[in-house]
């Protein structure tokens, strides 16, 4: 679909999807750090940058304390990964995108540097490198950067922080982090610094960390274990902790000041990203359905989600001091689900059916390389004893299956004629940030995305060479590296 009608962002982005594709992935920091390096060294333009890794939370945690940094008047950075819509998200200066003048400028010139040093960088090492760049030029009081994958190895890591932060550590990518909870964390543990402070969240073996944290004389924070009643509260804890650091830690940062600072840092703190618990409302056939978006992809993930919707929210909790829903008050559930295909479908349906009838369920699929295929997740289903309804899933696309959902929730209901013993539905869509895009769009919402040129070859990057950290030894310092062949290459 490539056209010479392109404009000269298509034209790049496109360039940089496909960038591996053409490349052998390499293991360690060589690549960012020689980019770095040729690129004129952006990062000692960027202060009080902070740093925030985990399995569940990091992109929230990030957000909230980007938004609670960008409400006290400090100018801040934000880089996150993967985007939903556009590839502009994943850097973003007060909010405001990274402009496509600036990418087609940047970008350029990070590609430039590529070529002509021969550094075989790959997907995410450029693009890491552009947020730095991009960082670099906007004259930042703060800048938060949010890992990738794992840490130790992860392009990121080249930053030296004045604040690390672990949000919680699960079983996730285990064919490159490890397949236990102990391998994976002191992945994630890369991301500690010598004299750096960390905070650690509530969900993560403390032992290890500690330990690790000890070593290198890096002072531990430690969140309040709970209980939380959900993810939200469980972030906002740790970016509380965080913020509370900032304040107290030299050299101060250009905090506002009087009451402002306060309300400030309390408005940060209740912002989520999109699609993390993202409640909406559509009209269909004359009725109000509730929506919410999630990206919770993984059996925590998903868990903490139906618990959520099941449990009476923190204003209920206060004004009517209820804890907890009766039958009648849960929401019914009809849930719309789309995975990677690198997940452990089955213990995500597992998960998924404990909360949801599977008369309920209903299965999309992401334009995407990485994108679980409908029938595997039909017959994960029904090898757990739950077949799905065969007019539940193989639509054309995600615009047609979330019409059907939402059509379905308002029928199940009783239509016009309302039967009082049913309980409206709400419906849930999520898994991975794949779907999202196209989810948001066939709701309706008006935002930045990418064209159809670009969207054409989204996902390449994970088509071919990847940053397979199997093979790496967690001893290993981080500027380690060795070679791999592409996928393509044998």
């Amino acid at each position: 679909m490539a056209s010479a009608n392109m404009s000269r962002y298509e034209t790049l982005v496109r360039k940089l999807y496909q960038v591996n594709l053409y490349c052998t992935a390499k293991l360690g920091l060589e690549n960012i750090q020689a980019l770095h390096q040729a690129s004129g060294s952006p990062l000692k333009r960027v202060p009080n940058i902070i740093h925030v890794g985990g399995t569940n939370g990091k992109g929230s945690v990030a957000f909230k304390l980007a938004k609670a940094l960008e409400y006290s008047h400090i100018r801040t950075g934000l880089f996150v990964s993967p985007h939903i819509a556009s590839f502009r998200e994943r850097m973003q200066v007060d909010g405001q995108l990274i402009t496509e003048a600036e990418v087609e400028e940047l970008l350029g010139e990070v590609l430039r540097v590529r070529e002509v040093q021969a550094i075989p960088a790959t997907f995410f090492e450029i693009t890491t490198a552009l947020a730095f760049n991009f960082f670099s030029r906007r004259q930042l009081g703060a800048a938060v950067i949010e890992v990738g994958l794992g840490g130790r190895l992860d392009a990121t890591n080249i930053i030296h922080p004045r604040l690390s932060i672990i949000t919680s550590i699960g079983l996730e990518h285990t064919r490159i982090l490890g397949t236990t909870i102990q391998a994976i964390a002191r992945e994630k543990a890369g991301i500690i610094k010598p004299g750096v402070p960390v905070v650690l969240g509530p969900h993560v073996p403390h032992d290890l960390l500690v330990s690790i944290a000890a070593e290198r004389s890096a002072p531990v924070l430690l969140v309040p274990k709970g209980p939380y009643p959900n993810f939200e509260e469980e972030n906002t804890a740790i970016a509380r902790t965080a913020l509370n650091h900032l304040r107290t830690s030299s050299p101060p940062l250009a905090w506002s000041q009087g009451a402002d600072t306060e309300a400030a840092l309390v408005r940060g703190l209740q912002s989520r990203p999109p699609c993390r618990f993202e409640e909406l409302e559509r009209q269909v056939a004359g009725q109000t359905v509730r929506v919410v978006l999630d990206v919770g992809h993984n059996p925590p993930a998903l868990r903490r989600l139906f618990e959520r919707l099941l449990s009476p929210t923190k204003r209920d909790m206060k004004t009517q001091k209820i804890s907890a829903l009766t039958e009648a008050e849960k929401p019914v559930i009809r849930l719309v689900l789309g995975l990677s295909a690198d997940k452990d479908i089955t213990e995500c349906l597992q998960t998924v059916l404990q909360f949801v009838d599977p008369s309920h369920v209903h299965i999309i699929q992401a334009r995407h390389p990485r994108a679980a295929a409908p029938q595997a997740l039909v017959s994960a289903a029904a090898s757990l004893g739950a077949p799905l309804p065969r007019m539940n899933y193989g639509y054309a696309n995600i615009k047609e299956g979330i019409g059907a959902a939402l059509h379905a929730a308002v029928s199940a209901y009783g239509g016009g004629d309302r039967d009082e013993q049913k309980r409206p539905e709400t419906v849930v869509v999520c898994g991975t940030f794949f779907i999202m895009g196209e989810v948001r769009e066939a709701l309706g919402l008006t935002e930045p995305h990418d064209s159809a040129v670009i969207a054409e070859v989204a996902g390449a990057q994970f088509a071919a060479a990847q940053e397979l950290f199997e093979n790496v030894p967690s001893s290993l310092p981080p500027r380690s590296s060795s070679s791999l062949s592409t996928i393509n290459g044998g």
